[in-house]
């Protein structure tokens, strides 16, 4: 498992949903990719799109903050799951979240602590 960092903005609103006793909330990041050409960048045609799970309650917490189109920047371990047999087997790259927040070289945010009966530990 690889630990990435993705700098993009999100494609669309969180989902959150009930995986056994625990909520995951997913989301998927467009990441505007490109190459140098002669010094200077030039963007591929089409974004790459990240398939991004948070779990418990960082997925909560994402959920109620992020929103289409935020710039976010997004720290997890990416690992590989797939489904299906045979000839049918699908696969798909998944950031399972670690940090993830509004990249605030693109956006304004205002800042509180999330309360927990934990005191977050």
């Amino acid at each position: 498992m690889a630990t990435r960092s993705i700098l993009g903005d999100l494609a669309e609103d969180p989902t959150t949903a009930q995986a056994g006793k625990a909520t995951v909330t997913r989301i998927t990041v467009r990441e505007n990719t490109g190459r140098y050409v002669r010094g200077e960048f030039v963007k591929d045609d089409t974004p790459t799109r990240h398939n991004v799970e948070a779990w418990f309650d960082l997925g909560d917490d994402a959920a109620a903050t992020l929103r289409s189109g935020m710039p976010v920047i997004v720290v997890g371990d990416e690992h590989t799951e797939s489904w299906g047999e045979g000839n049918e087997r699908q696969f798909r790259r998944v950031l399972r979240v670690l940090s993830i927040g509004p990249d605030l070289r693109y956006a304004v945010a205002q800042v509180r602590k999330a309360e927990r009966e934990d005191n977050g530990q």
